[in-house]
């Protein structure tokens, strides 16, 4: 587990997660020990095989490796929606399976922190819109197009990630929701779909 063993092709399985930025030096090849990245990318996808992971690998449709912002899932889109991107099979991919059958991550409380902090800023993705925020009830992430986790701390990011989830589809708004970003978990940031406010008084929760 844990090797490349080919190149991705047209012909491979559709909801095999894609893995995009990774070099040859980053991979366990022959002697050669697998590099910080491409552990923190099975790190990603082992954890997404745990029972109530958060962010389950089938809802997993590409990991984007940046060596200095490290890494972003995006997940699945919802029925009907749009890719998070065109190109994700791109670049040097793993076809990695992850082991199954191992204990939860965590509890998820139906709780946001008080640190987490819905941005005014643009979205990342300039091509958000009400198509995929339609359709997003269909995915238990809803419209969530981007999940920026970094390169640590992947287990408490998890755990956040289900309490803000949890959060945001008891209030109705994980639909309108483009990225959340725990970077940093001091402070985590929420990106709302470009046309939609993600609470009427924009202010820090």
């Amino acid at each position: 587990a844990g090797r490349i063993f080919k190149p991705a092709s047209a012909d491979d399985p559709p909801d095999l997660p894609r893995v995009r930025g990774l070099s040859f030096a980053d991979a366990p090849v022959g002697d050669s020990p697998a590099g910080p990245a491409f552990d923190a990318v099975l790190e990603v996808l082992n954890m997404g095989a745990l029972p109530d992971s958060a962010l389950p690998v089938h809802l997993i449709a590409a990991i984007s490796v940046d060596a200095e912002m490290g890494l972003t899932v995006e997940p699945v889109a919802p029925a009907g929606g749009a890719p998070a991107s065109s190109d994700v099979a791109s670049g040097t991919t793993s076809g990695v399976a992850p082991p199954a059958g191992a204990s939860p991550a965590g509890a998820s409380p139906a709780g946001v922190p008080p640190d987490a902090t819905p941005s005014d800023a643009a979205p990342d993705t300039a091509d958000a819109g009400g198509r995929v925020a339609a359709s997003a009830a269909a995915s238990p992430l809803g419209g969530l197009r981007a999940i920026k986790l970094g390169f640590s701390d992947y287990a408490a990011k998890y755990r956040r990630l289900a309490e803000i989830i949890a959060y945001l589809k008891q209030q109705g708004q994980l639909d309108r929701i483009e990225s959340i970003d725990l970077n940093d978990l001091n402070r985590v940031v929420i990106n709302p779909l470009k046309s939609e406010p993600l609470l009427d008084d924009q202010k820090e929760v």
